[in-house]
């Protein structure tokens, strides 16, 4: 039976109430990169920090990364549009469409059931 594999996904959101050019810093020590390097991570997109990972691996570079302040995704490199992503704590969710009057605006969220954590 195969392994599924996963992949550390950063798209250059930090922990809320963290300072970014402490984030950097904290990311240029972890990957022993220079500032500019560094910079290109935080530039927008997805940048694929980690992959070939265990699941336990995984959750283990998650934690180090959120413990420096970066968000990060766990991606399992089979289901890759399978995201189990930490909850944004530095904005509220957009609404998905403008609400008409008299109705509650509807947010995209992830389907819990969907989620690969166990």
């Amino acid at each position: 039976m195969p392994v599924d594999t996963y992949q550390i996904v950063f798209r250059g959101r930090v922990v809320a109430g963290t300072d970014v050019a402490e984030v950097k810093a904290n990311l240029a020590r972890l990957f022993k990169i220079d500032p500019a390097r560094v910079d290109q991570l935080f530039a927008g997109g997805r940048k694929v920090l980690k992959q070939g990972l265990d699941r336990k691996e995984a959750d283990r570079y998650r934690a180090v990364l959120r413990q420096a302040g970066a968000m990060v995704s766990v991606v399992s490199a089979e289901a890759r549009s399978a995201a189990v992503e930490e909850p944004a704590e530095e904005a509220p969710p957009k609404p998905a469409a403008p609400a008409a009057p008299g109705r509650r605006a509807v947010f995209q969220v992830d389907d819990p059931a969907a989620s690969e954590e166990h």
